[in-house]
């Protein structure tokens, strides 16, 4: 999803979208993303994917900005729409949707406390349902 090239020199970010079809063993475009981003980051949460801040350019071949913007995409309608933005611009980041086990009540709850600390690097990890 988005990225960038280089073109004679300058860095273009792109917006792109392209997914891997393992059927047909190719992949395939999909609807472009809103605007140009690269460096972003992509979760997926109860069948929407959400694209997290990244950086852009404010002009063709300008310096990279980090970007607030998030964007929640729809596999059945295959539409890109603007969602709540975050409070801090950020690229290069990780996503996880988060969820607390309470092993006294054997529920599941999720977690919306601001608990975690900004880190430097990107570590996420799936774990194989078992």
């Amino acid at each position: 999803m988005g990225g960038s090239i280089d073109r004679g020199g300058k860095k273009v970010v792109l917006k792109t979208v392209e997914c891997y079809d393992p059927k047909l063993n190719c992949w395939v475009r999909k609807r472009s993303l809103p605007r140009p981003l690269c460096h972003a980051c992509v979760l997926e949460v109860n069948n929407y994917l959400f694209l997290l801040g990244g950086a852009t350019q404010e002009e063709p071949g300008g310096d990279m900005v980090s970007s607030n913007v998030v964007y929640r995409y729809s596999r059945l309608s295959e539409v890109w729409t603007e969602f709540t933005e975050m409070i801090t611009p950020r690229h290069d980041a990780g996503a996880v949707a988060v969820e607390v086990l309470d092993c006294e009540t054997a529920t599941w709850e999720e977690e919306n406390e601001e608990e975690f600390r900004p880190v430097i690097g990107v570590a996420c990890v799936l774990m194989p349902r078992l």
